[in-house]
């Protein structure tokens, strides 16, 4: 780097206007130089600090997408696993109706065996020994009011003798199927209670 002190020369305190000038230039244009070549750093630190900040932020991108997409993934895994648990409650379901309708085919094929269709009183005695308590398949006294038990007697009267018991709107065989599937009387009064008093 040239000196900031301008020449001497041998005449010594006599240096010419030029001298000065030409020294003032030269100290100019090193200055610019070195003026240049540090901008020239500041520049190339500053384009490298933005490329780190910019590689940076493509890379938090990138994970932010990532974790969105393990979020979507689990949430579909969720919807196709509770889908699939629907689908086999729904299936369950459809077994369970078909095993019942296969028993209540069989218990009305039972019971037709056992009661032909024009001989329906084994309902109205039966009606009566609940009340009275004189069977095997009786209920303790007082289960059904007089009232009650009325209510189930003309329920059973009302069914027409022409009905079939396996029929779907008489009366006698809903009752039957209800004292099949009922085995405790305090149970069985009270659905007879409900349904039909």
């Amino acid at each position: 780097m040239p000196s900031l002190m301008p020449p001497t020369g041998a005449a010594g305190a006599g240096a010419s206007l030029m001298e000065v000038s030409a020294f003032m230039t030269e100290q100019l244009k090193a200055q610019l130089l070195q003026q240049r070549e540090f901008d020239k750093e500041q520049h190339n630190e500053m384009m490298r600090l933005m490329q780190a900040q910019k590689d940076e932020i493509k890379e938090l991108r990138d994970e932010a997408t990532e974790v969105r997409l393990r979020a979507v993934q689990a949430e579909s895994n969720a919807k196709v696993q509770t889908a699939a648990a629907v689908s086999e409650a729904m299936a369950r379901a459809a077994l369970q109706m078909r095993i019942e309708t296969v028993h209540a085919a069989v218990r009305k094929r039972r019971l037709a065996r056992h009661f032909p269709p024009k001989h329906n009183d084994y309902l109205p005695r039966q009606a009566r020994d609940i009340h009275g308590n004189n069977c095997n398949r009786c209920f303790p006294q007082g289960l059904l009011s007089d009232d009650e038990r009325d209510a189930v007697e003309d329920a059973i009267a009302d069914s027409s003798a022409n009905d079939d018991v396996g029929s779907e709107s008489s009366a006698v065989p809903q009752m039957i199927a209800l004292s099949g599937k009922f085995l405790v009387d305090r149970a069985f009064a009270r659905q007879l209670r409900r349904k039909y008093a």
